[in-house]
This record gives C-alpha cells, structure tokens and sequence, in this order.
C-alpha cells in the first residue's frame, strides 16, 4: 500500500525525513516500510508491505476533512437551472452523491483539512495514494523482512550494533606545523639542556567551529560551513594536553577539506572538494608537508572529551604536555626557510651526479616530501652523504650507502611522536643506520658492484628498467620508487637515461582514484591536477614535464613525466625531440586520437626482436616487413575483416622465439609495435624467408622512421581460462539459454572450494588450478607431507595460502558472478589468410592437456556449434552463434595455436559483431557446452560513428594535457555498467529492453572516448531507479589478522559520516527474481566459508617433521651433505630474496602508508578488505603476480645452481657408499652414482632450509613506520620445498631409476 504525504518540511532529506517518521512506526508496530521524499519538494510517499499496516497509519495519523453546513435551496436551482442549458453536464449532475436534508437532497461543500501528523513543528497530510505501490519497493521491503527473521533465526535477533556515539567540542583556534626536537634546558646540578618534542607552530586560523568525533573520522567544521575531514587510520596520534586545553593529531596524510556550495545552495553538488580549507589562505604554503593540526577548545571539561574520545572512537589517544614554539626560528625549525635550504643544496648536489647519483637524492628529497624528515634534518643528511661520498671517491672505494639502503632506511624513521627518542631521528644515527644496511647487503653478496645509473647494484631482469615515480593528491605530491617495471619503447630508445623519466598517477590522497560523489564537486582538484600537468614536477633541480601516456596508464589516471637530458651522442632530448623520433603526428588534428597514437610508444613491450635500418631494411635478426592490402567486405568494402592482424614468416617467428623465456614456448600469434604499426602477427607458414607482412590501412596508425626493433606486448602461449561475468550472464539468459545451466555449473565451483581442505588431494589439485606456487612446486610439496603424514594445516602460513585463494575464488563467485566454464576458454583471434573458412566458421585451437596440467579446461571441444563473445558485452547481440570446422591434416591453418580463426568471408567480419571488436589483440570467449546453448539470438549492434571535430592547427602538448583531465573528470564508463546491470535486471525485456540499448550505445561511445575525445555525459544517462537488485549490494569486509587469517566482518549500514553528504549512499535493494538474483542467493558466503576454515589440531612443527624427511633419506641413501659450508650463500639468497619481497609489498600496495600482506604477494593477489577488488587492485594483482614469480623463478635457479651466483666457489659434498660398495670415505666425483651438480643444489638447498630454521625472527616484514615486526615465513616455504624436491631427484639418481623417495601420483 501507497501513502501520499503534504506539506512535508523542504529542507528534509530522504533518510531524516524517515529518521523522524520512525518514532511514529515504531509506536504502531509497524517494521516493513520505505520512505521516498524527493529533495527540495514538500511531497512524500510511503510505502507498506502489508496493507493493514498503511491502514493502521491512516487510521492513526490520516487527515481529517470536516463537513460543513449544506448549500441553500435557492442557489441550488440557479445552478440546476444554468448545469440543464448545458447537455455535457447533465451526466455529472445525475453522480453528485445526495444527502437528505428536511425533504429536499442537496449536496456537500468540502469542508477544511485537519492533520493529524506534526513534523518539525509543521502539519503533514496524509491520505492514501492514488497509486498503487512500486513493485520493486515491495521487493525491496520483502527482502529486509526476510533478512531480519533470517537473523533471528540465527539468534541474533535484538542484537543490533550499538550506533557510535558522537563526541563533540567547540574550537577556538587550528594550527599546523611540524612535530621537531629543540633544546630544553635541563634541571639538576649539570644544568645539562635535553632535546625534547615541540610542536613548530606554523601558520594558525582563528575561525572558530565545532570537531566531531564520529566512528571513523574526525570532522572539524567552521562557522562558516567549511570542512576538514581526519580519518582514524590516517592518525598516528593524537595528543591531548588537558593544562592548555588542546589536542595535536600527528597524521601520516594530508586531511581531506571540503567547502559548502553558497553559490547555488539548489545545485546537486552541496560541497566542493579544496586543496585546503577555505578561508584560512595561508595554509597552502604548508599543507602538502605540514601534516600536524593542534586544536585549541574552547572546553572548560577537557577529561571528559578525552575519556570519550579514548571509550568510543577507533583512533590513537595519548595525554602528554607537548610545547609549542609559535615562533620558529628561521633556518632552524621554520618550515619555509629551512624547505628553501635544502631545495637550494639538493639542487647544487643534482648538478655533479657523479658524486651522488640523481637516484640517491632523489631519495633524500622522497623523505623530505613524504613527511619522513623534517627538511632541516634532509638537508643536514645531504651534507653528510655529500662528505662521505667525497672521502670515498678520493679513497677510490665505493659509497658506504647506496639507493637499495636508503630506500630500506624508510622503514626505520619513526613519526615524531610522544615516546619516540630525539636520537632515532638524528641524520647522522639515520645515515649509521643506512651504512649499516649496507654493510648487511655487502655481506649478502660480496660481489656486489654499483650498477647502472640507480647505483643501487641490484640486477633486474632484462625485459625491466627502474622507474622513478610520483602520486599527485589534491594536497601534494607523493615520491616513490625507483622500482622495476616492463620497458616500452621509449625506455628502451633511452635505456641508459631512465631516470629522467617519471611515472606520475593522480588519485586521492589514500592513492586510491578520486571518488565519485554527486553531491561533491571535483573541480577544484582537477584544476590542482591541471597545474601540476602544465607546471610539472620539480625533484632535486630537475624539473619533469608532461610526455605522454598509453592507453591502459589513461584509464588508471597515470601519465610519463620527462626532464631533459643529453644523450650519448651529445644531443639535448627534450619533449619535442622525442616525439619527432617517435614518429610524425602533425597530421593528426584530434588530441584524444593524437594523445593515443603517441601512447603507442607508452605501452608495454617487454620482450623486443632488433631490426637493422628502417622500412625495409633487414636487422639484427634479419627480419624484411612487407606490406599488403586489408581483406574487406565484397558488396561495399565498408567492413575491414583483416582490421589490426598481419602475418608472420616460420623463420621470423622462430627469431621472436628467440628473445621470449622459455616458459612461454612456442607462440604463433604475437601482438607487437613497431614504428606507427600495432597489431597481432600470426603465423603463416607459407612465407618464405623471414618476414613479416603488415597492413598498412588498419595497422600503421601514424607515419615514422623509428624502424629499430619490433616490441612484444603480449604472445598466444596458452589458453586462458574461461569465466563468465554478469553481463555475459544476462545475454545468455536474455537469449533462452537455460537458467539450471547457470545453477549447476555454479554449483561445481561451489563444491570445488567447499572440498578444498577436505584433502589434500583436493587442496594441491585446487592450487595447481589457481597457479598458485607452481613455481616452487607447492601443490607436490604438500603431496609430499601428506605422505609422510605431516598436516600442512599445523603451519599458520601454509594454512593461510590455501584459505586465502579460497577467499578469492568465493568473493568473485559470489559478487561478480565469476563462474569458471570447463567446456570454454578465452583466446586471441586472427583472420583466415587462407580463405578456407566460410562465412559463420571459426576454427578454435587451444593446447590440449599435458601430462598433470590443470587448467580446467576440457579436452572436449568438437567441430559443431560454439558461442562466441567478446567483453564488456552489453547489447543482446554481443554475443554470436558461430560453426566450429577443422581443416584438413597439414592445412595452413593447422599450424596455429592458442587463437580463434575467423572467417574473411560474409557481408560482415564477426569480430566488430562482438562488442565491436578487431583483431589488434581482443581477446575472445568461446564456449561449447550443449547446456549453454541459447534458443535464439539477436542481431548485432551496429552504432554510427562519432566524428570529433578536428583542430584547424597543430595538436599540443597543452591540447593533450587537458583531454587528460578531461577524461579523468568524466570518465564514466563504470558507471554506465553498472546502470546497464541495474535496468537489465528490472525490465521485463532485460537487454533488449530500449533502456538498455541506449545505455549499450553510451558505453560504447564511452569506451571509444580515450580515442575520439567524445564523452558522455551525466545528463545522458538514465537516473537510477528506486531500488537496486540484492546482487549489487556490497560484499562484507574482511578482517586479516596476523599471518594473512581472515574472518568476515559484519557490513556496516550505519554511516555517519554521511550526514553532510560524503558517506556512502544509501540504496535500498529489491530480491531480483532473474537468474543473477538466483545464483546470489544460492552462495552462503559465511556458511561456506566457515566449513572451508577448519582450525587444525595443535601438532609438531611442520617444519621439524620436513627436518626428519631430510635426515632420513639422507640415511637411507648413506650420504653425507655439508650444507654448513654453505651457510653464507644461503643467507645470501635469503638476502636476495626477501629484499625483492620487501620491495613487492611496499611497490605494489595502493596506498602508499600501507604495504601488503605477505600472503598477498606469496599468492601475488591483493584482496580488498572491504569488498571485492577494484580495478586499480586487479591491475596491480596481475603485475604482482607477475613480478612475484619472476622473483621465485630467480630464487630457486640461486638454490639449486649455486654456481650462478657471483662468486661461487665449488665445494665437493662426500658420498658414503650408496651402492654398498667401498670403504664410505671416498670423495664423490662426476663418474659416481650422484653428479656433484646435484649434490651441490642439495646443499644449498638445506642450507637455506638451516638457517631459517636457526633464525629466531631477526627478519621483519615491518618497520616502525608500520607498527609491527612479523617474522618472514615465504623463503621457508621455498626452501623446504626446492630441499625436498633435490632430495627426490638424488634419490632417483642413486637408485638408477625412476623410483623416488616419495613417490607422487
């Protein structure tokens, strides 16, 4: 049932207007209600599941209307009389409803309304709708009751959360400033002065206003309506001093400030993010640094603030009497002054980097502007670098610092806090501390020599450059790095030059993206970002300007800074010279187009196949490229079925085999860049010679010389696994396809992780699907202690892996519909060359099983029907039926792997039917199962295209610039999804639903954005409706406890710091009935989860156990290692390795405070803990991973070939008569039963396995920045692992068969 409220205050936003029904309600009894008060208006609506409870509020609080006297005879007939001249009247007259009066019947005057509801002291009307109650509000009504009695239930009934109560006091005043030790004069005899924690007073705001402490953040606010938002995490400490009648918050971030829109107080935007807070100017000279604000009250009864601050909120209290200078002197501890100083020496000591190198500055000038050191220290640490590297050259010996240990030096600088000691920031213990690193490096590698321009020593793989990098917030900029990242062509055009280059990514100030608020203006901050762009950033007297960015760097808001420089030839590079190398973009009028084809040069290339001369030259590998014409439609060449892909020659491919690792086989499908040509090669074995033929119209997208090598973004090595997505799960159902299909493979994926710590069969079988330590062999590795009877579940580490992937899988299963297809899988496509195929055919190659591979993907694809698709897929008709055929035996097409062949033949090519595809590098998903198949299909989209409007001159670097921030400010790409799955599932006609075509069109205009510099905007896009499906509700977070244990936590629907308008909104959900809704519903996210978390029986060590393994077949064979020897190098490896697991942690974390969990980067996937990944995460997930097995590969090649490492030495291990045969004491050499080689790797092996077994917790994952010292416990892992497996492969070689000591099925 449906009310209709009059006369509701207009200032009432939806939620406070229910906020003071529900006192009302709750007298009535009555819990299944929905409130909707549009903003600005005086109208309101009601809604009530149950009629009789809308009956008992109109009974209750329903308007009154009183009758009044009837009408007179007489003007009664002068009405009858004038309404019977009228013939359309007569009708109306005849239904007026008669009521007696003496003997005549006269009808009733409306008498006046009274009300019987009072709001904020005004009358509210209430009366019964004219209209019957949304169907999705009742929806959204029966799925909160049901979610209640589903509590009680579970006895959890009354037990609701505690709302955190808000503490409030008036201030008088805010300074900022810096926290700094100063001279204090001592007491007693010796009248000796101490160094003590003073508060440098910087700049002060005497506008008075309140600060609420509300449950996660602080929020000052002023007299005039301006903001300051602290959150809790963001506080190191917040110091109360109850004598002066103030609190000092120490942040380790820059506040969020907020202004309140008074232009048109009617407009959406309520508020405007600032740079700083409005109406206190001064404090743009030090918000960037000063990240110090003391609060003065205007409180007589400051314990009391004090104990319910410290009783209530999450954040760090402490009471201490903290000084305040308010008059820094100047050079000393005024923060201007001294920031001058130590600008003006970095800049002299960046003109002579041979002393210091410009990777060791800009290290000190990281720890100046991330509020590490105060800049009088940093200046005061240069002076001391500068005099010890000037001994060291004149001594002809190497610095006694070097990049790797100042970048570890951060982890030990405390923030200036009350307890922290005046000596653990003094620059020369901090400069003792870095040599001591150093010192501990030297050890672990002795042969370490300064290398390449970062000076740091420190080899990375060849395919990597170091990339110095920064993050511009809406308050300052962030410096970071330098770490190891996949070269593109320009790095690698200027390999030797790498550091006057600069990765720059704008986000928040946590280094998350800027959020999107409707009721927030950006504007402010994206003119901050436009300053910055147009300005450039200046680090130790170099200043970077705006170059460029790829596409994938525009859609995760980063860019390339460069700083001019000479090269090796003695000619100046600059912003010019570097794109006139690149190519010729004069022509290209459009910036957005412009900006994409120079970020051709931007994209990542990591492997690269050195060509001799331009055009058509030969090169290092002799390759010629030859040109040929595109295959396009018959009837009007309006469709390019070759659009983006060429062919490659046997012999030139064979060349590119060459520069890839080998973990990548064979591919004969690479995407490349060369000069202004993108696309996919794919092999085609009738080409003689090597050579490769490009397409000139859909492959050469500017013109240039730059013929040097040809860059290797991404090959076909295998097949990739196929998991379906909402929207692809929409279509299908939309297409007839069976919804018990969807259910039952659901499912198997639900029984795969409920039964993935049944076993251990089922958990290696599980870890091996995920890739999840293949590198070091983890699922054999835990076969291997199930056999000996060893529970890997007694090891906290161990145990958490295994969860943890679980964790992953069941959040993507649950959230995002991630449900993995066996009979299905995702591959890059390619175009028939041949003409072979008709129209409709594909043909699909895939590698088959190996021997043990688990990938998921079924050996049982057959010639027949298969559906093919492409994401995103939003239109009905983005997803195509296609025939599979497969060619005859030693046909052409026959020599492909890993791709998707499609057909040159039809009116158009399938590709640009699938979402509007090409064959540059898309990727295809193809599935074959019969149960998927749908009944019909829709015919493709088909939008015209959006023509920008060129510029009449030359595109700038200005031009670009601002179609950056253009972009970034209306990007909306994820917005239209969303909307797209939102009216998806609420039209009776889903996708095919004119709704949802118009949001397909919009998305696809949005995607194209990044090239046409066509955008859409917000106006364009349909308003949500009322209520949401219950499938986009928010995933619960998660609590990681130590050693990566997770539990869930409860979601939490109070948001009180949404008050003013910067809270999450609160959408209200419906139960969606369609099949996305189903599969929701059918996850017991918590239930499952805590069948999967089983806590394991307290046991002896894993690890002693793996101990006895060890000992035990080294009895059994009668041998003999001498792992001790061997203890240096394996410290050395460790060295090594948790050094490149450090660097992971911190490299790869998004915000910059806070470093991964080991267990993150062990299973190289970043869970986000308060809910399912973003974007920004899955992109960094994917590198880590990346990275994360590069290091492990490294790792166990140190292991087990010792004599890879730089300075090995051989050392012969002792063979005590394995065969039965001699005395036991003669020394195994090469012709034994066990090469010294393999004895050698099982030496270093167990010795590594030794020492962290010896060590007590000396390693840290931590520093004080951090807050906690938790003991390294990966290496162990590899250790064990890499022992065992040299265990297996001695054994094997003693016995002279295949038998091992354990044998693994």
């Amino acid at each position: 049932m449906e009310v209709f409220l009059r006369g509701v205050p207009k200032d009432l936003t939806d939620e406070s207007f229910r906020h003071e029904l529900q006192p009302h309600m709750a007298r009535l009894g009555i819990e299944d209600w929905s409130c909707d008060k549009p903003k600005k208006k005086t109208q309101a609506w009601l809604t009530f599941l149950r009629k009789e409870d809308g009956a008992k509020f109109l009974e209750r609080h329903g308007k009154v209307v009183a009758p009044t006297q009837p009408r007179s005879a007489t003007v009664l007939q002068q009405q009858q009389q004038q309404q019977q001249q009228q013939q359309q009247q007569q009708q109306q007259l005849q239904q007026q409803k008669p009521q007696m009066v003496g003997s005549a019947t006269f009808p009733i005057r409306r008498g006046p309304e009274f009300s019987k509801l009072r709001i904020l002291q005004q009358d509210v009307y209430a009366e019964k709708s004219a209209k019957d109650a949304d169907h999705l509000i009742l929806s959204h009504l029966n799925l909160e009751k049901d979610q209640r009695e589903s509590r009680r239930r579970a006895g959890q009934a009354h037990q609701t959360k505690t709302a955190t109560p808000t503490t409030v006091c008036r201030i008088s005043s805010i300074a900022c400033g810096k926290m700094v030790f100063a001279e204090v004069a001592g007491g007693g005899a010796s009248n000796a002065s101490t160094k003590a924690l003073v508060f440098a007073r910087q700049t002060e705001c005497t506008t008075a206003g309140h600060a609420q402490f509300k449950r996660k953040s602080c929020i000052f606010t002023t007299v005039t309506h301006n903001q300051m938002h602290i959150s809790y995490a963001t506080v190191e400490d917040c110091v109360f001093d109850f004598a002066d009648r103030s609190f000092t918050m120490i942040l380790n971030e820059s506040p969020r400030f907020y202004a309140r829109n008074t232009i048109d107080p009617d407009l959406r935007t309520q508020w405007c993010r600032m740079p700083m807070l409005s109406g206190w100017p001064e404090l743009s000279k030090y918000v960037a640094h000063c990240l110090v604000y003391r609060f003065q009250m205007a409180e007589d009864d400051v314990e009391r603030i004090f104990r319910a601050i410290k009783e209530h909120h999450d954040v760090s209290v402490s009471r201490h009497t903290l000084r305040v200078d308010r008059a820094p002197r100047h050079h000393l501890h005024d923060y201007t002054t001294c920031m001058q100083d130590f600008q003006r020496k970095i800049s002299i000591l960046g003109n002579n980097p041979l002393l210091l190198p410009f990777a060791m500055l800009f290290q000190v000038h990281k720890m100046a502007w991330n509020n590490y050191l105060h800049p009088k220290t940093a200046t005061t640490v240069l002076d001391i670098m500068e005099r010890l590297a000037m001994e060291a050259e004149m001594e002809g010996r190497p610095r006694p610092f070097s990049v790797d240990s100042l970048k570890r030096l951060f982890n030990e600088i405390p923030y200036p806090t009350p307890g922290v000691k005046a000596a653990e920031l003094d620059p020369f213990e901090l400069l003792s501390c870095a040599i001591d690193i150093e010192k501990e490096i030297v050890r672990g590698d002795p042969a370490r020599e300064e290398r390449g321009r970062f000076g740091d020593g420190t080899d990375i793989a060849k395919q990597q450059a170091w990339v110095l990098k920064a993050m511009v917030t809406p308050t300052r900029v962030v410096l970071s790095g330098p770490d190891p990242e996949s070269k593109n062509r320009v790095l690698r055009m200027f390999h030797d030059r790498t550091d006057y280059f600069l990765r720059v990514t704008f986000t928040d100030e946590d280094g998350s993206g800027l959020s999107f608020n409707p009721r927030v203006s950006n504007d402010y901050v994206y003119d901050h970002y436009r300053s910055v762009l147009k300005q450039g950033i200046e680090v130790a007297g170099r200043r970077f300007s705006f170059l460029g960015f790829s596409h994938s760097s525009l859609r995760s808001h980063s860019a390339w800074f460069m700083a001019p420089f000479v090269d090796n030839r003695m000619g100046r590079q600059d912003y010019a010279t570097v794109l006139n190398s690149l190519g010729d973009f004069r022509e290209i009028r459009i910036p957005a187009k412009c900006a994409a084809r120079i970020g051709q040069a931007f994209s990542e290339t990591p492997y690269a196949v050195s060509l001799r001369g331009g055009g058509g030259g030969g090169g290092g590998a002799g390759i010629r490229i030859n040109y040929i014409e595109d295959v396009k439609s018959s009837v009007d060449e309006s469709r390019v079925f070759s659009d983006g892909v060429g062919t490659i020659s046997q012999e030139a491919l064979e060349a590119f085999w060459d520069v890839l690792p080998l973990k990548l086989g064979a591919p004969t499908c690479v995407q490349i860049r060369v000069a202004g040509i993108k696309g996919m090669l794919s092999l085609n074995p009738g080409l003689m010679g090597k050579q490769i033929c490009i397409r000139p119209e859909s492959m050469m997208k500017f013109p240039s010389r730059d013929f040097v090598e040809i860059g290797i973004c991404e090959v076909a090595a295998k097949p990739l696994r196929l998991v379906l997505n909402r929207q692809i799960i929409k279509i299908l159902e939309d297409m007839g396809t069976d919804p018990g299909w969807f259910m039952e493979i659901q499912a198997k994926a639900l029984e795969t992780l409920r039964g993935v710590t049944a076993t251990v069969s089922n958990t290696c079988t599980f870890l091996e699907y995920q890739g999840v330590g293949s590198n070091i062999r983890l699922p054999r590795f835990l076969r291997r202690l199930h056999s000996h009877g060893i529970d890997y579940r007694h090891d906290p580490f161990l145990k958490a892996i295994v969860e943890y992937v679980v964790l992953r899988e069941l959040r993507l299963l649950k959230h995002k519909a991630r449900i993995p297809v066996d009979k299905g899988v995702t591959l890059f496509g390619v175009m028939d060359e041949t003409g072979f195929l008709k129209e409709g055919e594909v043909y699909i190659h895939y590698d088959k099983k190996a021997a043990g591979r688990k990938d998921g993907i079924e050996d049982s694809l057959k010639d027949g029907t298969v559906i093919v698709t492409r994401s995103p897929a939003l239109h009905p008709g983005d997803i195509q039926r296609a025939k599979m055929v497969t060619p005859p035996e030693k046909h052409a097409l026959r020599a492909l792997r890993n791709c998707i062949v499609f057909s040159q033949r039809g009116d158009r090519d399938l590709p640009s039917q699938l979402s509007g595809g090409d064959l540059d590098g898309d990727k295809y998903n193809i599935i074959w199962d019969a149960g998927a198949m749908p009944k019909k299909e829709f015919a493709p989209a088909s939008y015209p295209r959006n023509k920008p409007k060129p510029l009449d001159r030359d595109v700038t670097r200005e031009d670009i610039a601002n179609f950056f921030i253009e972009f970034m400010r209306t990007d909306v790409l994820g917005l239209i999804a969303n909307r797209h799955l939102v009216y998806a599932d609420i039209m009776p006609a889903g996708t095919e639903d004119s709704t949802c075509i118009k949001l397909a069109e919009l998305h696809s205009t949005a995607v194209d954005y990044s090239k046409t510099g066509i955008g859409v905007t917000m106006m364009e896009i349909p308003r949500l409706p009322k209520t949401r499906p219950d499938f986009t509700a928010p995933a619960p977070p998660t609590i990681t406890y130590s050693l990566g244990e997770v539990a869930f936590g409860e979601l939490d629907e109070e948001e009180d710091e949404g008050d003013d308008g910067f809270g999450r909104p609160k959408y209200r959900y419906h139960k969606s009935e369609k099949i996305l809704g189903q599969l929701y519903r059918a996850i017991d996210e918590k239930n499952l989860w805590s069948k999967v978390v089983t806590k394991a029986d307290k046991g002896p060590s894993v690890w002693e156990q793996v101990h006895g393994i060890m000992d035990q077949g080294l009895r059994a064979l009668g041998i003999r290692i001498e792992w001790r020897v061997r203890l240096d190098e394996a410290r050395k490896v460790r060295s090594i390795y948790e050094k490149g697991l450090t660097e992971n942690l911190q490299q790869f974390s998004s915000n910059p405070r806070m470093s991964l969990s080991e267990t993150e980067a062990f299973c190289g996937d970043i869970v986000n803990k308060t809910g399912v990944q973003s974007r920004q995460e899955r992109e960094l997930s994917l590198k880590l991973k990346e990275e994360m097995d590069r290091l492990t590969n490294w790792i166990v090649k140190l292991i087990r070939h010792p004599e890879a490492r730089p300075g090995y030495e051989s050392r012969s291990a002792m063979f005590m008569g394995a065969s039965g045969g001699g005395d036991g004491d003669d020394e195994a050499d090469d012709e034994g039963p066990v090469s010294s080689a393999r004895l050698q790797a099982l030496e270093m092996a167990a010795a590594c396995f030794q020492i962290e077994m010896q060590r007590d917790g000396a390693a840290s994952l931590k520093g004080k920045r951090s807050g906690g010292s938790e003991r390294m416990q990966s290496f162990r892992v590899i250790a064990a692992a890499c022992m065992l497996n040299e265990l297996e492969a001695v054994t094997r070689e003693v016995q002279g068969d295949s038998t091992a000591l354990v044998r693994v099925r």
